[in-house]
């Protein structure tokens, strides 16, 4: 601390102490902390600065700091309006004939507009502004400054520059305060949205920001009723949201910067929170559904009602506890998890929305088909809260999530996308955090995607759904008359081709035949057209259409170079085959119960099994 020597005292001030550091401590030279110029002064006496002395300069500039984010963050062009208004009212009412802030020497008069806009936007400031050196400059520099921003030098100054210039003053002044603070070991500053330490308070927040919405309480951590500073996100000097918690602001203490250390900790225990979570999902959802329902049956007594499906309504009476105990059976299966997302736990809290929403035949029942619907919202929104923490934390979490091979949701890149729905999302397997094979791809091909995410079981369903329906198709046309299939299918080619088939009546499909080898061709594509949309699907049956004369001679039995109606069975026995291989491999890829599988293969061998 340095007391001025007597000339340089300020009035009212006597023999008061301001924060400096000693240049020369036998000569009593010192800079003012407090002085821009820092110009070396001789003072008349020195003492120790304590700690309350630091501290309240500390305050000072942190309040300083304060205000200029607060500035900052102000609307610019009131500010800009504001000084342009003083500048008027000292220049007469006007700004000249062009009514814009002229500053060079060849606007006469009108020159010192742009000299009084600076000072106008210094003032809001205060006595800040005048100890910075680079605001100094600015201030005794003002043309250059003008000058500088002038961008289309018109040598005057629009609005847009205008605000050019604040930003840069506002900016200096920041920096200038943020390096005063660092010179007196303030520490790292913290931003809403940053990271931080702090320990949670006993009492309940009674009230939230505007616009945060919802109910506060107390979190409880799993570590106990004390445990010390925990990982947060900083929202104001009093305020926080606890990574550990499902997202509500708290009231905190002991804010302070985010330690490297605590982050990696955070990082493990999220990592490993993603890795119980995929564990999890592993199982099969009708699995633990099913097993939540037995805790509810087991709950009620031993039976779930005249109806045997899970109530819900107030109508039910007692059987509507049926619907809270299912969401809370199936939000055991994530345990200490579901403290981490308050979407999760709103499941079990507003458990009769959470039913009516899964309830898609309004009948106040919910079937396991439904329960899978809240399983797989629980899952979801819980993984969605563990991936949010690690992505805070500065570590991408897809590929935590998901492993090569794993069925995904992806979305098309903008080139691919359709028209009518460029959202959509389609069931893939995951490559890598931007590439993806399609699941109705039959050529494998690793294609690039917009975004992944992880499928849930209903996604799968959706699929699991056409692909039955494509068995059933399957088992269908392995009951039709192979004969009757192959006669339409000649009929077609017989039609194409002008309503004959050549001199010998048969199919032909050589080089040698002309214009009536496309015979073979038409053939291949009539038996294929059987099968719908699907069979471009399956590999064998793009080989089949593309390599059409290969198949045909492959079944040209008497080498004759024609197909007769007794070859074309074996070709749509052939197709027909590769059709059924192709959905059972698909089923198979999406899960469906073996046992299932086996049964319906069963059902449609016979003819096809050779």
């Amino acid at each position: 601390m340095a007391l001025p020597v007597e000339d340089e005292r300020r009035v009212g001030e006597g023999s008061k102490y301001f924060l400096a550091t000693v240049v020369d401590f036998k000569k009593r030279m010192v800079i003012f902390f407090d002085d821009g110029s820092e110009s070396e002064v001789e003072v008349a006496a020195l003492s120790e600065a304590t700690r309350d002395d630091r501290e309240a300069a500390k305050a000072v500039y942190g309040s300083t700091l304060s205000e200029c984010k607060t500035l900052l963050a102000n609307d610019p062009e009131e500010i800009i309006s504001a000084a342009i208004a003083k500048v008027k009212a000292q220049m007469g009412g006007t700004l000249g004939d062009d009514g814009m802030i002229s500053y060079t020497q060849a606007a006469g008069e009108e020159m010192m507009e742009g000299q009084l806009f600076l000072e106008a936007l210094l003032q809001n400031f205060g006595a800040i502004a005048k100890q910075s050196p680079a605001i100094d400059w600015m201030r005794s520099h003002w043309q250059e400054v003008c000058a500088e921003h002038d961008m289309d030098s018109s040598g005057t100054i629009s609005d847009a520059e205008a605000a050019s210039i604040w930003a840069q003053m506002a900016m200096t002044i920041s920096e200038f305060v943020a390096a005063k603070l660092d010179v007196l070991g303030a520490p790292a500053r913290l931003y809403r949205g940053d990271l931080c330490l702090a320990s949670q308070t006993k009492q309940p927040l009674s009230a939230l920001p505007a616009g945060a919405g919802g109910d506060l309480g107390v979190w409880v951590s799993s570590l106990g009723s004390d445990p010390g500073p925990s990982l947060a996100t900083y929202m104001s000097s009093t305020q926080v949201v606890f990574l550990d918690g499902d997202g509500k602001v708290e009231n905190a203490v002991g804010i302070a910067p985010a330690s490297a250390a605590a982050k990696e900790k955070a990082i493990l225990r999220y990592t490993m929170a993603v890795a119980q979570l995929k564990a999890i999902a592993r199982r099969p959802s009708k699995q633990l559904v099913r097993e939540a329902i037995d805790k509810v049956r087991a709950a009620m007594g031993g039976t779930l009602g005249k109806d045997a499906a899970i109530s819900y309504t107030q109508e039910a009476g007692d059987e509507a506890r049926e619907g809270q105990l299912l969401c809370a059976a199936l939000m055991e299966n994530i345990g200490a998890l579901k403290t981490h997302s308050r979407a999760a736990a709103a499941v079990a809290a507003n458990w009769q929305v959470a039913c009516a929403q899964a309830d898609e035949d309004g009948s106040g029942t919910i079937t396991p088909k439904e329960a899978v619907a809240i399983w797989d919202r629980i899952l979801l929104e819980t993984m969605r809260a563990m991936t949010s923490k690690l992505d805070k934390l500065g570590v991408y979490p897809l590929p935590l999530l998901l492993e090569k091979g794993d069925f995904c949701m992806v979305r098309c890149i903008p080139s691919e996308a359709s028209v009518s729905d460029p959202q959509r999302l389609y069931l893939a397997t995951y490559v890598d955090t931007t590439h993806a094979i399609f699941f109705d791809d039959g050529t494998d091909e690793v294609r690039e995607v917009s975004s992944v995410g992880p499928a849930t079981e209903a996604d799968k369903d959706v699929y699991v759904v056409k692909y039955m329906k494509a068995l059933d198709q399957c088992t269908q046309l392995a009951g039709y008359d192979e004969q009757g299939v192959v006669t339409m299918a000649i009929e077609d080619v017989k039609k194409e081709c002008g309503g004959k088939l050549g001199p010998n009546g048969e199919i032909d499909y050589t080089e040698s035949a002309g214009d009536e080898a496309k015979e073979g061709k038409l053939l291949v594509e009539a038996l294929l057209s059987n099968l719908g949309a699907l069979w471009d699907e399956a590999p064998s049956l793009r080989y089949m259409m593309s390599h059409w004369r290969e198949v045909c001679k492959e079944l040209d039995v008497d080498g004759s170079g024609t197909i007769s109606e007794e070859e074309a069975v074996q070709i749509w026995d052939k197709v027909l085959s590769a059709f059924r291989m192709m959905v059972l491999r698909k089923l198979q890829l999406l899960g469906v119960v073996e046992r299932m599988v086996a049964r319906i293969n069963n059902v449609v061998t016979g003819p096809l099994a050779a």
